[in-house]
C-alpha cells in the first residue's frame, strides 16, 4: 500500500508543480481577466463530466475491487466503456447547447470534453495500477509544459490553452487504453443487462457525488455567473491552490479507499491521518507566512485579493482532510457507503442554501464565495465523523496512539 500511495502522491505533485508554470505564463498572455474566461470553461467541462459520471467515479474502482474473478472485472471495464460511449453524443449536445462562446471554443471544448469523458483512471485505480497512472501523468504534464512554453497565447489565448488540455487527455486516454488491451480486460462486449446493473448500482454513489463535486469541480463556472472575469481569475488561481490541498489529501483516501474495502485495516486510516495532520501542521506556518512571497515571485499579477482566500482555503482543508479518509475508506469498508452519500448530500444543501442567500440579497463577493466551500467541508466533516462514532469506527483518541500498520 506504500508504494501505491507514494505513487499517487508523486503523481499529485507533478499536477501541482505544472498549474505553478502554466498560471504564470497563461495570465501574462491573456491578463487575469483570460484566465479568468479559461478556467471558467475548464470548469464547465467539468461540469459537464460530473452530469455524465452516473457515479462511476467512486463506484467503478470498489467495483472492480470487489470482484471475485476475471470475468466480473472484464464485465466491469467493457459496461463502464461502452456506457461512456452512450452517453458521450449527449455531452458534445450540452456542450453545444450552454457554449456561448465562438465555433473554434466549442471545437476546442468538444476535443477536451470528449477525452474527458471516457477518462480511463478509475479502472487504472480499481486495478491499482497507480505506477502506471503516475508515469503517464508525468509525461502528459511534461507535454502540457513544452506546448505552453512553445505556443503564442497573444491570439485566441483561451482557445488555444482549452487545446492543449484536451491534447493532454488525450494522450491519458490513449496510453491507458493501449494499457488495458494488453492487460486483456477490454473486449468491446456489449450487453445491456450488465451495463444496466452497473449504473444501478452506481446511482447511490452518483446522486451524493452529484452537487458536491459541482461545487468543488465547477464553482468557477458557477461564480464567472455573477462575477467579472477578472474577479474569477482572481478565485480560480485561489482555488487552484486549495485543490492541490485536496488532490494530495485524495491521493492517500483513494489508495486507503481500495486498500480497506479489500482487507478492512481500518487502523491504517488513522495512520496516515495521523501524517497528514502533522504535515498540515508543518505547513501552516509556511502558508501563513511565505504565501505573498512565492505567489509574487510566480505571478504577474496583483495578489492582494488572492492571499486572503488562500488562507481561508487552507483553514479548510483539515476539514476535507477528516471528511476525506473517514468517509468512503471507512464507512465503505463496514457495507456503510449510504453514510458516507449523506455527508456529501449535507455539504451539497448548505453550500447550495448558502449560494441562493447571497443570490436573493445579491451581496457577491470573492470571500463569500469561498466561506460558502469551507462550510459545506465542515458539514460534510460532522456528518462522517458523526456516522463513523455510531458505527464505532472512530475514536478521536485512538489518533493520537502510535501503531504499527502503516
Amino acid at each position: 500500500m506504500k508504494g501505491n500511495i507514494l505513487s499517487n502522491i508523486f503523481t499529485v505533485i507533478v499536477n501541482i508543480l505544472t498549474p505553478l508554470i502554466v498560471i504564470p505564463i497563461i495570465t501574462r498572455e491573456v491578463g487575469v481577466d483570460g484566465y479568468g474566461l479559461y478556467y471558467s470553461k475548464v470548469a464547465f467541462v467539468a461540469l459537464i463530466c460530473i452530469i455524465t459520471d452516473v457515479g462511476f467515479n467512486l463506484y467503478i474502482p470498489k467495483a472492480i475491487v470487489s470482484s471475485r474473478n476475471s470475468d466480473g472485472v472484464i464485465s466491469v471495464i467493457n459496461s463502464y466503456l461502452m456506457t461512456k460511449f452512450i452517453l458521450l453524443p449527449f455531452s458534445l449536445i450540452l456542450t453545444y447547447a450552454l457554449n456561448f462562446g465562438s465555433a473554434l471554443l466549442y471545437d476546442c471544448l468538444s476535443i477536451y470534453l470528449f477525452f474527458s469523458v471516457i477518462n480511463l483512471g478509475p479502472i487504472l485505480t480499481g486495478l491499482e495500477k497507480y505506477k502506471f497512472l503516475a508515469l503517464i501523468t508525468l509525461i502528459g504534464k511534461l507535454l502540457v509544459v513544452f506546448l505552453v512554453f512553445i505556443v503564442d497565447f497573444s491570439n485566441q489565448g483561451v482557445e488555444k490553452a482549452i487545446l492543449i488540455q484536451g491534447i493532454n487527455q488525450g494522450f491519458l486516454f490513449v496510453c491507458s487504453l493501449i494499457y488495458l488491451q494488453r492487460m486483456g480486460v477490454v473486449k468491446y462486449k456489449l450487453s445491456f443487462l450488465e451495463m444496466y446493473v452497473l449504473v444501478k448500482d452506481s446511482m447511490g454513489f452518483y446522486f451524493s457525488k452529484l452537487f458536491v463535486n459541482i461545487y468543488q469541480q465547477s464553482s468557477s463556472y458557477i461564480v464567472s455567473l455573477l462575477l467579472t472575469m477578472e474577479e474569477v481569475g482572481i478565485y480560480s488561481i485561489a482555488l487552484q491552490l486549495y485543490k492541490v490541498g485536496q488532490s494530495l489529501i485524495g491521493a492517500v483516501s483513494k489508495v486507503l479507499y481500495t486498500s480497506t474495502v479489500k482487507n478492512k485495516n481500518i487502523d491504517n486510516v488513522y495512520s496516515y491521518c495521523r501524517i497528514s495532520l502533522l504535515v498540515y501542521i508543518i505547513g501552516m506556518p509556511i502558508v501563513l507566512t511565505f504565501s505573498d512571497i512565492i505567489l509574487s515571485a510566480i505571478l504577474s499579477v496583483d495578489i492582494s485579493e488572492i492571499i486572503p482566500l488562500v488562507y481561508v482555503f487552507y483553514m479548510s482543508l483539515v476539514f476535507v482532510l477528516f471528511s476525506s479518509y473517514f468517509g468512503y475508506p471507512v464507512l465503505a469498508s463496514i457495507s456503510k457507503d449510504r453514510y458516507a452519500h449523506i455527508g456529501l448530500y449535507l455539504s451539497s444543501v448548505v453550500y447550495f442554501l448558502i449560494m441562493s442567500v447571497l443570490y436573493a440579497f445579491s451581496y457577491y463577493s470573492l470571500m463569500s464565495f469561498v466561506l460558502a466551500i469551507v462550510l459545506a467541508d465542515l458539514s460534510a466533516m460532522i456528518s462522517r465523523l458523526y456516522y463513523c462514532k455510531k458505527f464505532g469506527v472512530f475514536d478521536f483518541i485512538k489518533l493520537f496512539r502510535s501503531n504499527k500498520s502503516v
